[in-house]
């Protein structure tokens, strides 16, 4: 019997034990209630002793991302930055759902966000530092190439991690308001099997699946198709040539 063993196996279980204790337990949640409520705040306990590397967020920003800038409209230095989906079109000040406060050096911050979904999102959000305030922004849009893409109409929650160059040093941690725009004037949504013109057969068929439609092709490349006189709410009539829908029908 080989018992010089458990002394060395009762050492490593009490020293996991102890790590266990002193990390179990290091960060501190404040909760939102009701929809105008502020987003979640977590952050780092004081009496937090330990550094827990494994804590640290990665920032991995996508190599075709723009350099990041601060916004106009706010007087600062740009500390950090994140995007997904490059360059954005038609860019709007968005709402943050929750920010997460690790500890480390230099600190990070981990946004969360609910926005339509990818391919076709494309969302930057910036920290700003200011005598007195670090201000983090959100700016949410489409990407430029979204208008050849099959986008499904859905939300879904993001997140993106800013790691900043220098601490907060007392500095208030505040939220740029999002934006609101107003409806009025735009002009009517397009109906949506014209969205399905220009794009190839497969992703407009996905699209039309996507949104619940049947697909029905009744003319590719010059041929009429035999086809039933029925109407259907729910089915889309495709008109194909070289591969590419150049006509889209509801019946």
């Amino acid at each position: 019997m080989n018992t010089s063993r458990t002394p060395k196996t009762c050492a490593l279980f009490f020293s996991a034990a102890l790590l266990f204790a002193a990390c179990g337990s290091d960060e501190t949640t404040v909760a939102s209630e009701g929809p105008d409520a502020d987003p979640v705040v977590t952050v780092p306990s004081d009496d937090s002793t330990t550094s827990n590397t494994d804590d640290t967020l990665p920032v991995d920003a996508p190599v075709d991302a723009p350099e990041p800038s601060v916004p106009a409209d706010i007087d600062g230095t740009l500390l950090g930055s994140d995007n997904i989906g490059g360059e954005i079109v038609d860019p709007a000040r968005h709402t943050i759902d929750e920010i997460l406060i690790m500890e480390s050096y230099p600190e990070q911050l981990s946004i969360s966000f609910t926005a339509g979904a990818e391919p076709c999102l494309a969302a930057t959000a910036t920290a700003i530092g200011t005598d007195t305030q670090v201000i983090v922004t959100l700016d949410v849009g489409i990407t430029t190439d979204a208008l050849t893409k099959s986008c499904i109409a859905v939300e879904e929650q993001h997140t993106l991690n800013i790691a900043l160059s220098e601490g907060f040093d007392g500095r208030e941690l505040v939220l740029a308001e999002a934006e609101v725009r107003e409806p009025a004037g735009e002009p009517p949504a397009q109906a949506f099997e014209t969205t399905l013109i220009g794009l190839s057969e497969a992703s407009a068929e996905e699209a039309a699946a996507d949104f619940g439609y049947t697909w029905r092709v009744v003319s590719r490349d010059g041929e009429d198709f035999v086809v039933t006189m029925d109407y259907s709410e729910t089915r889309i009539n495709a008109t194909i040539v070289d591969g590419v829908v150049t006509d889209a029908t509801i019946g």
